[in-house]
């Protein structure tokens, strides 16, 4: 079911749909945001006058999130983020940027729609508010492509990317179709940005799991070698101690 349309005040919108179908209008370009098979986003600059009119929505379950924050508060916000304000350069036009989130918008916008039980309607809110905070960070310059799809910031969606599921071991693959990048491109800007590959930082964050395992919850060598993806425990003392200095017996003796 369609809306009358409703002239906006000059802000920034984000929608993150996490299911479902979602078709609007904003002046006359038609958007439709399709999460029938992954969740989508979108980054609406709207000026003084931009019009939004929704058209259709549909999905069992239908789940949606909309960031809204005004032009001052926001370009203040993106000039701290980014050296150069992509938005300013849109500032006089309605513009819609479609994007695809990754793993971390994804877990944060979850966790927005579906927070968990808390004790007071105002740590709900507080809740929400840092994870809102938190999704406009990473999309800061989304509407002109540029500092969203700066090397450092596609390093640092690898990374985050990584640290959320380490032990994925098709999450190059995975990387190459949400971020749009060949394997190549997104090796080099990885390297640039951290100095290490993708498959090197992968190890280094397993290994640190393998660390914790027996520093912190008393696993056997086995059992860490196993949490950090080796099946000899041989080869694991030899990766642990290259990053360590110290076998994992020795750190057992000493913990």
């Amino acid at each position: 079911m369609s809306t009358a349309p409703h002239r906006a005040v000059p802000k920034v919108k984000v929608l993150v749909l996490l299911s479902g179908f979602h078709r609007f209008m904003v002046n006359a370009q038609t958007v439709d945001l399709d999460a029938s098979e992954h969740p989508a986003a979108v980054t609406l600059t709207l000026p003084d006058g931009g019009q939004i009119c929704h058209l259709e929505r549909r999905g069992e379950p239908y789940r949606k999130l909309a960031i809204a924050a005004d032009w001052d508060w926001f370009e203040a916000f993106t000039a701290l983020e980014t050296p150069e304000n992509p938005f300013k350069r849109s500032a006089e036009d309605a513009l819609a940027n479609l994007w695809r989130p990754d793993q971390e918008v994804v877990r944060l916008a979850t966790q927005i729609v579906l927070p968990p039980p808390m004790r007071s309607a105002a740590e709900v809110e507080l809740y929400r508010m840092a994870r809102g905070t938190d999704i406009l960070r990473r999309v800061a310059g989304a509407v002109a492509g540029g500092a969203a799809h700066s090397p450092e910031n596609i390093a640092e969606s690898i990374r985050q990317t990584l640290v959320q599921s380490p032990r994925n071991n098709r999450i190059v693959e995975e990387l190459e179709a949400s971020l749009g990048l060949s394997q190549r491109s997104l090796q080099r800007h990885f390297k640039q940005a951290f100095g290490l590959t993708i498959a090197g930082y992968q190890r280094h964050l397993l290994l640190q799991l393998g660390h914790r395992a027996l520093c912190e919850d008393g696993a056997s060598i086995a059992e860490a070698a196993s949490l950090a993806g080796y099946s000899s425990t041989a080869n694991f003392t030899t990766a642990f101690r290259h990053a360590y200095g110290v076998t994992p017996k020795v750190l057992q003796r000493g913990a």
